[in-house]
This record gives structure tokens, sequence and C-alpha cells, in this order.
């Protein structure tokens, strides 16, 4: 028996043409990729952003505004400046962010800076720890790309720097700059970085550091020795190169959100991670309780002594639990949510013990600090009154605060 199977025309022309239709620059890319690895890497896949907090969600510390010009604020983000006697701003976490983000960095000058000095500067600052930039193997014959990308605003037009550095024992920098465009809109920004050729030490220290310049004298902008665009030895003039717009004068506003640095050539889109996620990520470098208002209190749930009408010291929220050792000290532990990146550096106001129902209402300080990565431990010193073997509490008192800092520098 014979079978025939017919099957239409067809203008094989046409058909030939549709294989040539464009799949766009990262199709042509995935196509071309000889590795499901470098497919991957292509797309960015799996976890991928060194940035953390890049959003600004998270505010353990819990200020409204800060006015630091040199220190800490929003998790993971610090200010850093040399001089500027004159100059003063307020940074608070702004509802005003592109679409895709609740949050942004928002900066405004409060008080001018009339002359920039040579030898002045403020930039914004994030660390990343060394070993979490293994993926980028920094030194190695398979040296990755990287690239940077960020949403950015300001009323103030013009050329800003930022910069890429790595430590090491001969530091190395990738100075560039960017531009806003258009006053007072969301700008989105993509700056390429070439494998960086000096090695990224795996350890806990802040290895690769990344720099907003916001504003540079002339000793940091010339560019007269190094080269920008690529990676250099550190030179002070390209630690701000190219930087001409400055962020100083009385009303000047500057916007940043959506902060991402990822492996790989091509910029993608923000990794959003869960809140608590996150947290625990800013955790490793900073943990506390902050009371020092009202607001603050309420968020977090934390009954103080003395405020909000409790005066009770049995309706306290506990800190840490210990032992008395003598008349004025006693020895506190808990452990934390997360292990730090080092041994936590304490800080605190407003403290004070308790055993049983009875307060110890005078002043109360830490006397030792005996904690490791995972668990608080201090001898804690008051006024006296207290009786050894006796259980004990920490509590805090009215507007008082609790911090662990174990931040990059």
């Amino acid at each position: 028996m014979t079978v025939r199977a017919n099957k239409p025309a067809f203008n094989i022309r046409e058909k030939l043409k549709e294989l040539t239709q464009s799949i766009g620059l990262k199709g042509r890319e995935l196509m071309r990729a000889a590795t499901v690895q470098e497919a991957r890497d292509l797309v960015s896949a799996g976890r991928k952003n060194l940035i953390q907090n890049g959003d600004f969600r998270v505010n353990q510390r819990g200020g409204a505004t800060y006015t630091t010009i040199n220190g800490s604020i929003f998790d993971r983000w610090k200010f850093q400046k040399d001089g500027l006697s004159q100059y003063a701003h307020e940074v608070t976490q702004s509802s005003d962010a592109p679409d895709g983000f609740n949050n942004s960095l928002r900066l405004e000058v409060t008080t001018s800076e009339t002359t920039l000095d040579g030898s002045e500067d403020l930039c914004l600052t994030q660390h990343v720890e060394g070993q979490d930039c293994q993926a980028l193997m920094a030194g190695t014959g398979s040296a990755k790309p990287f690239t940077l990308s960020f949403w950015v605003k300001s009323n103030k037009t013009g050329t800003y720097s930022v910069t890429g550095n790595v430590a090491g024992a001969t530091p190395k920098q990738f100075a560039t700059t960017y531009t806003i465009n258009q006053a007072s809109t969301w700008e989105y920004k993509v700056v390429r970085i070439p494998p960086c050729p000096q090695t990224i030490a795996d350890n806990t220290a802040g290895n690769l550091t990344f720099r907003w310049i916001l504003n540079a004298g002339s000793n940091y902008t010339t560019a007269s020795s190094g080269n920008m665009n690529e990676w250099d030895d550190y030179h002070s003039t390209i630690f701000a190169g190219g930087h001409e717009t400055q962020i100083m004068t009385d009303g000047d506003v500057w916007q940043l959100t959506g902060v991402q640095v990822e492996a790989g050539a091509n910029a993608t889109d923000f990794e959003y991670r869960s809140y608590g996620e996150e947290l625990a990520l800013c955790q490793r470098y900073f943990y506390g309780w902050n009371a020092t208002s009202s607001t603050l209190r309420a968020e977090t749930g934390i009954k103080v002594y003395d405020f909000e009408g409790n005066s009770s010291a049995n309706q306290t929220t506990t800190i840490g639990t210990g032992s008395v050792v003598d008349a004025d000290d006693a020895r506190i532990e808990f452990s934390l949510p997360v292990s730090m990146r080092t041994k936590p550096t304490p800080t605190a106001g407003d403290l004070r013990l308790i055993t049983g129902s009875t307060l110890h209402n005078s002043s109360t300080t830490i006397q030792y600090n005996n904690s490791t990565t995972h668990h608080f431990s201090g001898l804690i010193d008051n006024g006296g009154g207290m009786t050894a073997g006796q259980c004990c509490h920490l509590i805090i008192k009215g507007n008082g605060y609790f911090y662990l800092d174990a931040e990059l520098t």
C-alpha cells in the first residue's frame, strides 16, 4: 500500500527572512554562550547585588533626619568628609523614588560652604566585605567585569564623580563620571567597570568601596596623575576625577536609590530581596535598640521605664539577662540574631538594671565587653545596692539606646 502525504506550499525566501529577524543584543550574546555558566553570567542569574540596602529601606538607627557629615546614617551607608567647616545638611529617608522603589536617600544642604578649599570633599560611601567579592575573580586571568547601576536625582544638573576602590598593598581605583541632564528628575545611570587586575582579599575587611562624590576641591578633581575610566594605582587627583558640580549651597538637593553592583558587563533589573533578608544582612554590621523617641518606641514595641506612663520596672522590655557579681556590677548575656562581622563595639545611653522587681535607678554603663561575633557578654556597672548571686535584667530608661557596631570603616 502506498501512502502519500501532501504539504502546503510555502515561500522559502519568506522562511529564510524569519531566521534573520532581530533577537536583540542580549539574544545574540546568549546564542554565542559556549557554556551554561556563561549564559547565567550574561543574564546575572541567581543572587547578584553586592550592595546591601541599595533601596534604603533599612534604618535601624531610626533617625528621621540625619545631620552627620562624617559617620553612619541608614544601614550600610555612611558619609565621609575632609574639611567643610561651614557646610551642613539634612538627610532623610524620602518616599520620593522612581517607579519600583518606595524609598530614596534625600540630602538637602542647610548651610552653604561659601568657599571650597582644594583639600575639602564630601562623599557617600559603602564598603563591601572582601569575602563577598570573590565571584568577581579579581586579580586572576578569569577576572570578570562588573556593573554599577543606580537612580539619581538633583536640582543641580552637571557632572558628578563616582569611584570604585580596591584595598591592598598598592590600592587601586576606578574613577569615572556621570551626568545629571535634567533638574529634579529621576535618571537611571549605568557604569561599566572592567575586570580588576588586583586580587580582592578574601576576608572580613572592607576591601571594595564605592563612593558618590558630592563636593570635591581641586586637589581631587584634576586627574593630573593617574588615568580615569580604567583601573589605576590610587592617586589623590583622581579621587574625584572629573567632578564638576558641587552640592554645597543652601537648598541644593541630591537623591539616590536602586543601587546595584553585579558581576558581568550588563546592568540587569534591581534585585529585590525581602525586608527580613535585607535586615538580616544589615544586622551583620549593626544591631540595637533605639528608644530615643516615642515614635521609635512605638515602631519596635519596646517598653521603657518612666515613659508613656510606665512607672513599673516589671513592665519594661528586657534587653539581656544575667547575674549580679557584686554590689555595683552584673554580667549580662544575650544571643545575637545573626553572626556579626567582628566582635561588636557597644555604645549605650540611659541603661538601668533590675533585680527582682527592684529598679536600680542610677547611671549604668558597660564596663567590659566580652562579646563574640554571635553573642553579647558584658560586665555592667551601676551605682550599687545589689547583692551578689541575684538574677538581674538590663533595661532602657526613657530616651535611651543600646547599639552593637561591627561596621566596615
